[in-house]
């Protein structure tokens, strides 16, 4: 049975190991004539709210976020466009103990 869909769990930061994973799993895909489908995953952090003088560097950080989930999103969309694959992506906050099922699930409908 031929691989036809494929999954790009995406987590983290898009350093340069991370976008050289994400070419690599692209031009994959592109050698199998088979759909990449990206899901980056934002982990839902509980924020307390809090005054935040504008030069509280560890306040910023804190509100920003763990995450750079878009930027890997970015990435994985310059790649795919540059390598000629049919690409869909999909963008979910999820709480940090929901992660590992979610991808797991989505694992599941793919080749």
């Amino acid at each position: 049975m031929p691989i036809k869909d494929v999954l790009l769990p995406l987590v983290g930061e898009p350093d340069d190991r991370a976008i050289a994973a994400i070419e690599k799993c692209v031009a994959v895909a592109g050698d199998l004539a088979a759909r990449i489908d990206a899901v980056a995953v934002q982990e839902d952090v509980s924020v307390r709210p809090a005054l935040l003088a504008s030069d509280d560097a560890v306040g910023r950080e804190t509100v920003r976020g763990t995450t750079d989930a878009r930027g890997l999103l970015r990435a994985f969309d310059d790649a795919a466009t540059r390598f000629g694959v049919r690409h869909v992506q999909d963008l979910r906050r999820l709480p940090g103990d929901e992660i590992a099922p979610a991808l797991a699930w989505q694992a599941r409908l793919r080749d």
